[in-house]
C-alpha cells in the first residue's frame, strides 16, 4: 500500500500546477526574437552568444552558446514556459515533470529603443531585436555539442 502512495504524491510534486504567464499589453515590448552575437571577450571566452524569443502564446525559446578557451557550454530550451517577467527577472523552464530545467536571467534593463533599434540587457549580455523578416545568425554559432 505504501508503493502506490509514494508513487502518487511523487506525481503531485512533479506536476506544476502553477499557470505559465502570460504577458500583457504593458509587456507587449519583449514579443519577438532578441539576439546577442560576440567573439573575443576576454577572460578566456572566445564567444557568447544568445537567442531569446518570446513567442505571441507567450511561451519562450532560449539558445545560449559559450565557447571558453578550455571548454564550451551550451543551453538551449526550446518553447519554454514562462514562470516569471519582472523588470528585474526572467525565468523560464523546460522540459517535462522532474526533468524540468529552470534558468533565472536577471534583466539588466528592460526593452528600450536606441536609435531605429530596440535593445534589451539580460545576464550581462545586450541582446538587439530582430527586425521583422531578419533572420538570426543562431545556426552559424560554434557550440560543440551541436557538432557532434
Amino acid at each position: 500500500m505504501a508503493r502506490p502512495l509514494l508513487l502518487v504524491s511523487l506525481l503531485l510534486v512533479a506536476c506544476d500546477s502553477a499557470p505559465p504567464v502570460v504577458l500583457d499589453a504593458s509587456q507587449n515590448a519583449y514579443f519577438g526574437s532578441w539576439e546577442h552575437v560576440s567573439n573575443e571577450y576576454g577572460n578566456n571566452i572566445v564567444s557568447d552568444n544568445m537567442l531569446l524569443i518570446f513567442h505571441p502564446d507567450s511561451t519562450v525559446s532560449y539558445k545560449r552558446c559559450i565557447n571558453r578557451m578550455n571548454g564550451y557550454s551550451y543551453t538551449t530550451l526550446p518553447d519554454s514556459r514562462l514562470e516569471e517577467l519582472t523588470n528585474r527577472q526572467l525565468v523560464i523552464s523546460g522540459g517535462v515533470w522532474i526533468l524540468r530545467l529552470t534558468k533565472e536571467l536577471p534583466i539588466d534593463r528592460a526593452p528600450y529603443a536606441s536609435g531605429d533599434q530596440m535593445f534589451l540587457d539580460v545576464d550581462g549580455l545586450k541582446l538587439r531585436k530582430l527586425k521583422d523578416g531578419e533572420s538570426s545568425t543562431h545556426e552559424t554559432w560554434k557550440c560543440e555539442s551541436e557538432e557532434n
